[in-house]
């Protein structure tokens, strides 16, 4: 039974790995993580040589190699939902394991998208339509921390909620302060200004037009290449910042947030830290001292909960905490 349930599931995320792969800039480019004997040889042949083998639904795309566009992010994000359903039927905790790893190249990929956009609207928006994002990350690594007991799926956890709080603003303050103290010419930033905007442009054409009922596909291959090409300059600039330009590039462009040991370093003795991440069925709490790092998970009634927030917030306006409902 378990073998019939992962075959169906199977071929499922099989079309929906080559539908990831097909998302990568210029598909015959891409690469594959060789995960499998049978993907080594795949690795640089394109989607046409995955065929019918099962074992590829365990390969993503190459972060390096992928063009970071909403359908891909939606793409990948549909296949981390199917490896999570697929550990649902047959408790391979090796499934849940790929699930996670899906999701964090979909992170990546949205901090890809905002550092591509240029106004402040554009970065919230994309923050809010994700949180959904980063809360199934942040599920499945708890998950597997209470199925596993292995800390490094708790660390997860905790750098997924600091990331999903930290992106929006990190990134407008790098951007500033990258332009202020980066070093870099004001034409050298025109530049990049500019090819971000023709890059959004032709995304948003590309987007636009498949959309449509009888897509003009023979357009939609001529500003790929368009596309193609913006991006390419793009990443050399990019580069060309890393190498001349260290101090800018690391402002604009690092997305890390602060790991575990080095919070815990920069602690003091009697410091506490309490940390809360909250999805639609659970609270998480995170609590951190120099020495210990504890998680607790809270299962909570959405409806219930926000009720019982804005009442909590309202007698913190009032001061007035003496209604019997606030417990």
């Amino acid at each position: 039974m378990k073998n019939i349930i992962r075959s169906s599931f199977s071929k499922t995320l099989l079309a929906v790995s080559i539908a990831s792969a097909a998302s990568v800039s210029q598909a015959s480019s891409f690469a594959l993580i060789e995960q499998s004997a049978s993907g080594q040889g795949a690795a640089y042949a394109g989607a046409a040589a995955i065929g019918e083998d099962a074992s590829t639904i365990y390969f993503n795309p190459v972060m390096d190699e992928i063009d970071p566009q909403i359908s891909t992010l939606e793409i990948l994000k549909s296949k981390a939902a199917a490896l999570s359903s697929l550990y649902d039927k047959t408790n391979s905790i090796g499934d849940l394991d790929f699930s996670l790893q899906t999701y964090d190249l979909c992170l990546d990929i949205v901090d890809k998208i905002r550092i591509a956009y240029q106004d402040e609207e554009s970065k919230f928006a994309l923050s809010k339509n994700e949180k959904e994002t980063f809360n199934k990350a942040i599920e499945i690594a708890v998950r597997l921390y209470e199925l596993t007991k292995d800390a490094k799926y708790k660390e997860k956890a905790f750098l997924y909620s600091e990331r999903s709080k930290a992106a929006s603003l990190m990134s407008s303050l790098n951007d500033v302060n990258a332009k202020s103290f980066g070093g870099i010419s004001l034409e050298l930033q025109k530049q990049e200004r500019e090819l971000k905007l023709s890059i959004a442009k032709y995304r948003e054409m590309v987007h636009e037009e498949r959309r449509k009922q009888a897509a003009n596909r023979d357009s939609i291959t001529r500003w790929q290449n368009v596309l193609f090409d913006f991006n390419a300059q793009y990443d050399q600039m990019v580069l060309q910042f890393e190498e001349d330009y260290p101090e800018y590039y690391a402002l604009k462009y690092d997305t890390k947030t602060i790991e575990l040991e080095e919070l815990q370093d920069r602690m003091n003795e009697n410091d506490l830290l309490l940390e809360y991440s909250i999805s639609d069925s659970a609270l998480f709490t995170f609590v951190i001292t120099k020495e210990s790092f504890e998680l607790q998970r809270q299962e909570i009634v959405k409806d219930s909960f926000d009720l019982h927030l804005e009442e909590v917030r309202d007698a913190l306006k009032t001061n007035d905490f003496a209604d019997a409902s606030i417990n």
